[in-house]
């Protein structure tokens, strides 16, 4: 569950996103697996995604942070068991939500956000996962750079790859995963990918009006979406009707 708010402000990510370049760059020594450090300044710091479970507002960012809040101007960080930055969070209802981010972290929590424990970490790839969707408690995608796309059927006990050579095989970064008012699915990425899926199995790339790194989207209508991208550039689609316009 994520708001337009939350969507808008994948945008910061533009920061950690854009260093990672179209190439791999040389391998690096993995770094130990520490805790967050409690701040009392982590709610100023970069924050990367922001999400309102129906309870609270929870917000995440650089060095493993996550911050909450019940009205939006106080806001209290709470542990989390990793120092990754993260870059995105949803919630499948008001308890169970997940956060991913660098080193293809995942984080869950069942508790609102209380308390979060690891799911997924696998730093060797150096694909850092820049977005995540959950449709209900067990069924959920991760999507991030170099085409990395994950899913799970088991709430994130365990995660496998999604076969969609289409949009998978350019190995082009994954910015932003969302589904759309009639339930089909929509990501959007650098280089102008933009792919869509009617059940999230088999997907198909679309052609795209822009060459340039697709940031984010907003869905709206029944397939239809709003999408952002890099120097201002946006665009209004409605791949039901094969039409894209320039806002």
């Amino acid at each position: 569950m994520k708001t337009a708010s939350g969507a808008a402000l994948l945008t910061g990510a533009v920061m950690l996103t854009a260093a990672l370049g179209n190439a791999r760059g040389e391998s690096a020594a993995p770094a130990p697996v520490r805790d967050a450090e409690i701040m009392p300044l982590a709610a100023s710091g970069l924050l990367l995604d922001i999400v309102n479970t129906g309870k609270h507002l929870i917000a995440v960012g650089d060095r493993g942070n996550i911050v909450v809040s019940n009205d939006g101007v106080g806001w209290a960080q709470v542990p989390a068991p990793i120092r990754s930055a993260l870059t995105a969070v949803t919630f499948a209802d008001a308890d169970h939500g997940w956060a991913v981010g660098h080193d293809a972290v995942i984080l869950h929590t069942q508790d609102a956000g209380r308390s979060w424990t690891m799911q997924h970490f696998a730093p060797e790839l150096e694909q850092p996962i820049l977005d995540v969707y959950f449709l209900n408690r067990q069924r959920g995608y991760a999507v991030g750079a170099y085409g990395l796309f994950l899913q799970t059927t088991d709430g994130g006990q365990s995660w496998e790859e999604v076969e969609a050579p289409a949009i998978r095989d350019d190995e082009y970064h994954f910015n932003a995963l969302l589904q759309l008012g009639d339930g089909s699915f929509f990501v959007v990425g650098e280089i102008g990918m933009m792919g869509w899926s009617a059940d999230g199995g088999e997907w198909m790339r679309l052609q795209a009006p822009y060459e340039g790194t697709l940031f984010g989207a907003v869905a709206r209508g029944r397939r239809g979406a709003i999408i952002y991208g890099l120097r201002g550039n946006v665009y209004l689609t409605d791949i039901e009707h094969s039409a894209i316009a320039v806002l």
